[in-house]
């Protein structure tokens, strides 16, 4: 199998040490459980943090990394002040109450971002030092988000995956964070994204959509030319060392005591880390409250919860311990005997009244389903499946992104004719929230004006724009024009517009009332109708929101109106309906056959409806995507102010 370097915050190790010696154990843990046989068996890497060693003699910090490096961890020292403000700073007074929905323990001001950023670049700087063509590399949770992207810049080709091993929040939650978008292209550095649950992905995905304008396809998403996949990836606990660790005689030792002293008590158990995300506070009011409406209890019921120490030099952790340990008191004040020393607390108190309730057989066959699947998704399984999912992706050689459509200027510079299809919006000019304000500026008129001028080339805009508008602005550049996708062509100045034959409409008053109904119940949406053809346009609506009643109206004309002569396209915020038969590949044919057999062709577009576009092209011709979605183009460029120094470029400007 390919070596595979991991890199997380944290080594999955303690350093110990006792008087003069100093010792290096493994961790227990899921993580260090699961990654261990992979780690192992590929002969790899796991870099990270090894813990605080600054008391450490030069010889006995020798020692430490001599044990590290049989151990194949690689350690990253982290200052005092890096743990103070990248590790307890940002990474967890900011990020961790913010992906968990805390929004009121995240102080004012990101000062420790700053900190982060570096300690982000020295994980990826030493994970590139040690990168072997071929390794899988493998990053571990939000203390790393911007590694994937660091590394994308320092290995192009290398095949990384990252893990979120927390929440990821909805995106009106992670819109409040002032680095959102560093941190977003940070994990689209990856090859493949892990979450625990679809919410999760739905949730990133939706952010990603807001802020970046990337919209998920089913389970990837397209950025800077790569194809970046997500899913979901539940990880269980390592099932058999518990198992293992049950049977152990201290184990049920300890088990029949407790048995013995219960008597008729009822045992409830809790196991978590102490931390203020577990619900531990309203769990323990939950049994408080269960208590005070059931008096018979008090006495007959024992809450055991078992809360394994974290972060303790958080603040923020401190305190809750405080509250816990306050509640605990007081409860025991109150409802406590000799013998006995989110987040609904009434919802909570109801549960465990039920469960207190419940017929033994049904308890037991319960625990039996729950038992099963615990056991067939465990860790191993967790990270059986993620790396298989990574390292099954084609390889960045196997799959490079598209080159950079500069590069296709030399093919056509020189002495030649040349003929241009170019697309308008997001091609030539950006998006506006309403048509009508996209109209061309100064610098692009004298653009397409200087392009006529010379006798070597040819331009014709194809564009979805109707026929007036195009003429409106463009009707005095001796230049072809081509409206609704190619419904409607001018193929010289001053000559008539002509359609192309065959072409049925007598679908549009029915299909009409559709669009106009979702325009009417999603606020800033609006409908425009052309010659033979509708669009419904949610570019000045919510970013989600939009995308999925865009959904929705797509599937509900393809149910009503399936077997129409019509086409329901997608667009960039747009839902237009076209004619059947009518496309922007129509156009190349018809403009062709009037030039020589050696013309060079060039067609540039951004949309989906730019693909017919590429279809059509002859072989041999340049094909350049005008943006970030998938494209059978040859080219990409960025988006329209990179097509217009393209063109410039033509022009010899």
């Amino acid at each position: 199998m390919a070596r595979l370097l991991l890199v997380s915050n944290r080594l999955p190790v303690t350093v110990k040490v006792e008087k003069d010696s100093v010792s290096v154990g493994r961790s227990a843990g899921g993580l260090a459980t699961g990654l261990s046989r992979p780690h192992e068996r590929s002969g790899g890497l796991w870099i990270g943090w090894p813990g605080d060693v600054s008391r450490l003699t030069d010889a006995q910090r020798a020692k430490v990394e001599g044990q590290l490096a049989e151990l194949n961890c690689v350690p990253l020292y982290l200052s005092a002040s890096e743990v103070s403000r990248f590790y307890e700073g940002y990474s967890n007074r900011v990020l961790w109450p913010l992906c968990h929905y805390m929004l009121d323990r995240i102080p004012r001001q990101d000062r420790d971002w700053d900190a982060y950023r570096k300690a982000n670049e020295r994980f990826a700087d030493l994970a590139a030092k040690h990168y072997q063509p071929g390794d899988t590399i493998w990053v571990h949770d939000y203390q790393l988000m911007l590694v994937p992207g660091m590394l994308r810049e320092r290995l192009p080709h290398a095949r990384i995956g990252y893990f979120h091993h927390i929440p990821f929040p909805s995106s009106e939650i992670f819109s409040t964070l002032p680095r959102r978008t560093e941190l977003l292209k940070g994990l689209l550095g990856a090859d493949l994204i892990g979450f625990h649950a679809v919410s999760y992905v739905r949730h990133f995905s939706g952010t990603l959509l807001r802020h970046l304008g990337l919209d998920t396809d089913v389970d990837r998403v397209l950025f800077q030319g790569r194809e970046v996949r997500v899913g979901a990836f539940p990880m269980g606990i390592d099932a058999t060392a518990f198992e293992t660790l049950a049977q152990e005689p201290a184990v049920l030792d300890e088990v029949k005591v407790l048995h013995e002293r219960a008597h008729d008590e009822r045992l409830l158990l809790g196991i978590d880390r102490l931390d203020y995300t577990k619900g531990i506070p309203r769990r323990l009011l939950a049994v408080q409250r269960v208590l005070e409406r059931t008096p018979a209890l008090r006495g007959r019921l024992r809450f055991i919860q078992v809360a394994v120490p974290s972060r303790t030099q958080v603040a923020a952790y401190a305190e809750y311990r405080e509250t816990v340990d306050e509640l605990v008191g007081r409860i025991n004040g109150l409802y406590g005997t000799v013998h006995s020393t989110p987040y609904d607390v009434e919802g909570m108190a109801d549960a465990i009244e039920e469960a207190l309730e419940m017929p033994k057989a049904e308890r037991q066959q319960r625990m039996r389903c729950l038992r099963a699947g615990v056991k067939a998704r465990d860790v191993h399984w967790w990270v059986d499946s993620f790396l298989g999912r990574l390292q099954g992706l084609k390889s960045v050689e196997e799959r490079p992104p598209l080159p950079d459509g500069m590069q296709a200027l030399e093919k056509l510079k020189g002495p030649g004719r040349k003929v241009l299809f170019l697309d308008y919006d997001g091609t030539l000019v950006g998006f506006a929230p309403t048509p009508e304000q996209a109209s061309p500026d100064a610098e692009l008129m004298k653009l397409l004006k200087d392009l006529c001028a010379r006798p070597d080339v040819a331009v014709h805009l194809v564009s979805g724009r109707p026929k007036e508008t195009l003429e409106a602005w463009f009707g005095e550049l001796p230049l072809g024009l081509h409206a609704e996708h190619g419904l409607w062509s001018r193929m010289r100045r001053g000559q008539p517009w002509q359609a192309l034959p065959g072409v049925s409409w007598e679908w549009k008053p029915r299909v009409k009332p559709v669009l106009e109904t979702f325009a009417a119940r999603v606020t800033g949406s609006f409908v425009e109708e052309k010659t033979a053809s509708l669009a419904w346009h949610y570019r000045k609506v919510d970013a989600e929101f939009g995308a999925l009643q865009a959904r929705e109206l797509r599937l509900l004309l393809f149910e009503q109106f399936g077997q129409e002569p019509m086409h329901i396209l997608p667009g960039d915020r747009v839902v237009e309906v076209r004619p059947r038969g009518v496309n922007k590949g129509r156009v190349v044919p018809e403009v062709l056959q009037h030039e020589a057999p050696d013309v060079r062709v060039l067609a540039i577009g951004d949309d989906v409806t730019d693909e017919d576009l590429f279809a059509a092209i002859p072989k041999g011709g340049l094909t350049v995507h005008a943006g970030n979605k998938h494209t059978r183009a040859a080219y990409r460029m960025e988006g329209p102010p990179e097509v217009r120094r393209f063109l410039k470029g033509l022009l010899g400007q």
